[in-house]
């Protein structure tokens, strides 16, 4: 990755800059520096000449200046946005006014907080109202004296650009801030609880005496926790991955058909490419968590209003650096599946119209579930050799927890985890695991630690892979160990597997209750199967 940087200085900018080079970005100054689709992110409010006409590909990131703008820059700035694959905006209006000049949505991230200082203690409840720093001193004396004198953050006239500096300084200084409803900033502190908005100069005026203290000591504990994070740059870090995430949905085929109900899901190349670049935790969701989330029971699964909850709040969450929610890859050619499996689906997606619909208007991007799923149900069967081999690299020498059904058995008398460093296996029921759920995800925390997790429990595996996003990798594969045994047996319909579960086959019935296996019984560290 190379940053190309058009910095006017600012603190603003500079601070930016070493964020990114502690993500491993390298500060570039000519087009010769460049290596073939590296992303650039470009700040300042002009695409520079270099960019127009590159001799290799590059992916354009935008990030544009926190001060404001004369009516001669925004054309410029259009100009620029228009050159870039994602953009990261300092304030909501900037979103907005992005969006209303028809730049799209699906590519803007805001960053409204840079740089700051995670030093700061708790501030003496005041009624005190401090408009900015104290002059001529140093930046980090300046925020301790304000820290030392307690009382609120003025974040002073609304919609000036200019007052990002100040909301980074009141924050670093731990005070609470006052804000009017109509400045930038008014949403995130709203939100995030970071002070109190007001209507008017007479609402602000009478707003510190009417705060009790223990609101005020909460409100000021939360300008604390945010000003740690600020210290650790975690706002530009987030920032830049959810930009790049939009810069690598941009860049997908935008002429493929979006096909009914206008969900785009991505092939099975494309969400391995994106698995590989990100290393997600992986959520899927196919036609038995659809079914089962709208009420339908499964076989392996009975119906839980607390499950199907949950997974609705799933299959509606835009997918991000950490987490892939996948749906499956039936929406624009059907064709491409077996007869048997064209009926299906389509039957399928006819009986759930209307909530696919209402799924499209969301506009999210997700991944293929089918992509553990790459042979038996598609007609082309020459490209599951491939993706077999792009999916064993996810655990190549890493250390490998498995978390299965007592039948499932994956890898078990094939080369499937061969090219692990280790393998170990949580054993968990073959049916309803949903109510082992809590059991089952401190297990995984137990014995998962610093592992890539394999999670194949149905239903059970879409959400223990989401809720575990933000702790490590937590992969739900499915059907894999089935569809690789029929691809290395070359099997041409489905036929059960000895000794294990077979998807869609033998239900469990006459798999034995266990088998004798020394690698596989030595690899179990929990069974919670019972």
């Amino acid at each position: 990755m190379a940053i190309y940087v058009t910095s006017d200085g600012s603190l603003y900018q500079e601070r930016i800059v070493e964020a990114l080079h502690e993500l491993g970005a390298k500060r570039l100054s000519n087009a010769a520096q460049f290596q073939a689709n590296d992303t650039v992110v470009v700040q300042g409010t002009a695409l520079p000449q270099l960019l127009r006409q590159p001799s290799q590909p590059l992916t354009v990131i935008s990030w544009l200046p926190t001060y404001g703008w004369s009516p001669a820059q925004q054309e410029p700035i259009l100009d620029l946005c228009r050159h870039s694959s994602a953009v990261v905006v300092p304030t909501a209006p900037v979103r907005n006014w992005l969006v209303k000049e028809a730049f799209s949505s699906e590519k803007i991230t805001t960053c409204q907080l840079v740089g700051g200082s995670a030093s700061v203690s708790q501030p003496a409840n005041s009624q005190q109202v401090h408009q900015q720093l104290p002059d001529q001193l140093p930046r980090a004396v300046a925020r301790a004296q304000l820290n030392q004198a307690g009382g609120w953050g003025d974040l002073g006239l609304p919609g000036d650009l200019t007052d990002s500096d100040k909301l980074v300084d009141f924050i670093s200084a731990g005070l609470p801030l006052l804000v009017s409803k109509q400045d930038p900033a008014a949403e995130l502190v709203s939100h995030c609880q970071l002070g109190c908005v007001y209507s008017d100069d007479q609402e602000k005026r009478a707003l510190p005496a009417r705060v009790t203290p223990q609101r005020y000591q909460q409100l000021a504990a939360n300008v604390q926790r945010v000003g740690k994070l600020l210290g650790q740059d975690y706002f530009v870090q987030q920032a830049f991955n959810q930009a790049r995430y939009q810069a690598s949905v941009s860049s997908i085929d935008a002429t493929k058909q979006r096909a009914r109900f206008d969900l785009h899901v991505l092939d099975n190349q494309e969400t391995l490419d994106y698995i590989e670049r990100y290393q997600p935790s992986v959520a899927r969701l196919g036609d038995g968590e659809i079914s089962l989330m709208l009420g339908a029971g499964q076989v392996f699964q009975d119906p839980d209003a607390r499950l199907e909850k949950r997974l609705r709040e799933i299959v509606e969450t835009p997918s991000n650096p950490r987490l892939l929610v996948c749906l499956s890859d039936t929406f624009h050619d059907l064709g491409r599946l077996v007869p048997k499996a064209q009926e299906w689906w389509r039957g399928h997606q006819q009986t759930f119209a209307s909530f696919y619909g209402q799924l499209g208007q969301l506009g999210n991007t997700y991944g293929n579930t089918m992509v553990t799923r790459p042979y038996m149900d598609l007609q082309d069967r020459g490209e599951a050799g491939e993706v077999f081999h792009r999916i064993k690299q996810w655990w190549q020498d890493r250390d490998l927890l498995i978390v299965e059904g007592a039948y499932t058995r994956s890898g078990v008398g094939s080369d499937l985890y061969d090219n692990a460093r280790s393998v170990q296996r949580i054993i968990c029921p073959p049916k309803n695991a949903w109510g082992k759920y809590q059991e089952i995800e401190a297990a995984i925390k137990r014995y998962g630690e610093g592992k890539l997790v394999l999670v194949m429990l149905g239903m059970t595996a879409t959400v223990i892979a989401a809720d575990l996003a933000d702790w490590g990798q937590v992969i739900d594969s499915g059907h894999l160990d089935p569809e690789y045994e029929w691809y290395r047996q070359g099997a041409v319909d489905r036929v059960p597997i000895q000794g294990k579960h077979t998807a869609e086959m033998n239900y469990d019935q006459g798999v034995p209750q266990s088998i004798d296996d020394p690698q596989y019984n030595a690899e179990i560290v929990l069974d919670l199967s019972k």
